[in-house]
């Protein structure tokens, strides 16, 4: 089925679902979702999901698991990753507020009455359309669906075209999808799946949106931040998701050995390599292609253990090289705060370098050279 086409007939299905401010199906209001959400302190939507700024998700889109999981787990936070996960279309990293919807298997009873609700309030269509209703620009759906592939089919390419069309973004499901091949259309359309099957969404019901849900063995809150990768998907309550993307943000094709230390609101543009005991101060800004703590280039050089110790809220530009230190100066080479080294600049073993130094495109130093602050 062609792209076109589908935009029509989801052209046609959103006409018919009618936008509301809130969507809970008699299960959970805007009061409870900010009583469950008390440490989040900033701006919320109306149905009372926090609202992370869009700065911060910005941000977040290089992060990794890793770097989560450190500050998730000093915060207290464990049970909030989520992996094995079929991805369709993948890409650039996944981030989005999560909006959240849990289905159970179908009994009539409970189910007649989620219909009734569902006509008192103009809903139109299957229960898996209801949801779409309250997306927003930069939303993932999360929809917890107990793991059913069978006949658990949240979206095919039509619903899933939908999704894209009032989201913008993607769609995670404790479930499963069909039409693949439809879906790989829609261009920009992440989705995180358990698995695929051709059989529709059957013997479900919709009992609850914008409520706590769990998926696998995390707890997910509506107002969290997905953060999507190749490891799988975690999802950051919003009281935390400064902290994470203040902790490091690490570009694709960075190189970083065990021994380095990246402190609080460093950037690693891409093609990065930082190798040995090296530690980057706080703020510090490092453009592409930079190589840092090397093995010095020294005959003497016996692989000893040294470093290389750079400050706070420096800048890094392009090819910029600085080498480790060596055993005879018997510290690191070091780097002051507040500098600012052009491109293709380079810093040899055992170097002291002090605060507010500039150095332009291809300065050098070579080895043992002390240079004072504010040159």
């Amino acid at each position: 089925m062609k792209l076109a086409y589908r935009l029509a007939v989801v052209a046609g299905l959103l006409a018919m679902v009618p936008v509301r401010a809130h969507c809970q199906l008699g299960l959970f209001s805007a009061d409870q979702r900010v009583a469950f959400t008390p440490d989040w302190h900033g701006e919320r939507f109306a149905d009372g999901r926090p609202k992370v700024p869009d700065a911060v998700l910005e941000r977040l889109k290089n992060t990794d698991a890793e770097q989560s999981w450190d500050v998730l787990q000093d915060a207290g936070f464990r049970n909030q990753f989520e992996g094995n996960w079929t991805i369709i279309n993948p890409g650039e990293r996944m981030v989005g507020r999560v909006v959240t919807a849990v289905f159970m298997p179908r009994r009539p009873d409970v189910d007649s009455v989620i219909q009734a609700n569902g006509k008192k309030e103009g809903r139109i269509g299957d229960e898996n359309s209801w949801i779409i209703d309250i997306l927003m620009p930069g939303d993932v759906l999360v929809v917890d669906l107990f793991g059913k592939i069978k006949d658990g089919t949240i979206v095919g390419d039509n619903l899933s075209t939908a999704i894209y069309a009032k989201s913008h973004n993607g769609l995670i499901v404790d479930g499963a999808v069909r039409d693949v091949t439809g879906i790989r259309e829609i261009h920009g359309f992440q989705i995180y799946t358990r698995g695929v099957d051709p059989s529709a969404l059957e013997n479900v019901m919709l009992v609850g949106i914008n409520v706590p849900i769990r998926i696998g063995q995390a707890t997910v809150m509506p107002g969290d931040i997905a953060v999507g990768d190749p490891e799988g998907v975690t999802f950051i309550p919003p009281q935390l998701a400064q902290k994470v993307a203040d902790d490091a943000e690490i570009g694709p094709y960075c190189c970083i050995d065990d021994q380095v230390t990246i402190e609080a609101g460093v950037v690693l543009h891409p093609h990065v390599v930082v190798t040995g005991k090296t530690r980057i101060g706080a703020g510090t800004v490092v453009h592409p292609f930079v190589s840092l703590g090397q093995p010095p280039q020294y005959g003497g050089f016996k692989r000893e253990p040294s470093g290389l110790d750079i400050g706070r809220n420096n800048v890094l530009r392009e090819y910029v090289t600085m080498n480790s230190g060596t055993d005879e100066a018997g510290i690191p080479t070091r780097v002051g705060d507040n500098g600012y080294f052009m491109v293709g600049v380079h810093i040899a073993h055992d170097c002291v370098v002090g605060d507010y130094v500039t150095m332009a495109n291809s300065a050098t130093l070579a080895g043992h050279v002390a240079i004072g602050d504010h040159v």
